[in-house]
């Protein structure tokens, strides 16, 4: 298994449109990982308030078999 880690400050979550284009972002992933077995995604944040933050929306849009997060280790 290969391990993708994309380092963020926080998901954008203050609009629709933000929404939207996370949402957006998160099936072009779904439809890469299908493509490519064997690759996890982590989105990886520097707090804990913010990792689950990101974690509740993810995993309320359906994306939590394909993006998990964490906090980032100083």
């Amino acid at each position: 298994m290969l391990l993708l880690i994309d380092a963020k400050i926080k998901l954008p979550l203050w609009s629709d449109s933000t929404k939207r284009d996370i949402l957006n972002t998160m099936q072009r992933v779904k439809v890469a990982i299908e493509q490519n077995l064997g690759y996890k995604v982590v989105y990886e944040f520097s707090d804990a308030k913010v990792e689950r933050q990101a974690a509740e929306f993810i995993r309320e849009n359906r994306f939590g078999d394909i993006v998990t997060t964490r906090v980032r280790k100083p």
